[in-house]
């Protein structure tokens, strides 16, 4: 995983064209899922690199919404917490109707 604008754009574009596939909703990452209609999350994490990429739905016939961030930077490394905290407001967000 190396991070960066480009794998970002990638991962909005995939998660969105899985939509449908039951699988990404098994795990609704930082979302709690009882908040959404639809909450997909695909993610990970390795030296210096932090990615979440989320789809969220608040109803049937709401728009989907796909919020990624990914996080480079394996000289200094990450401060996860501010970065998890940074997605987690970003859902919160859509969530209240602000995004």
């Amino acid at each position: 995983m190396r991070g960066g604008q480009y794998e970002t754009k990638i991962n909005l574009s995939i998660i969105y064209a899985l939509r449908g596939a039951n699988e990404i909703y098994i795990n609704p990452g930082l979302a709690t899922k009882s908040d959404w209609y639809r909450a997909g999350y695909k993610g990970g994490s390795e030296g210096g690199v932090l990615q979440y990429t989320h789809l969220l739905q608040k109803s049937k016939k709401s728009p989907v919404y796909v919020i990624s961030l990914t996080a480079n930077n394996p000289e200094k490394g990450l401060n996860t917490s501010k970065i998890t905290e940074i997605a987690s407001r970003l859902i919160a967000l859509v969530k209240e109707g602000k995004l």
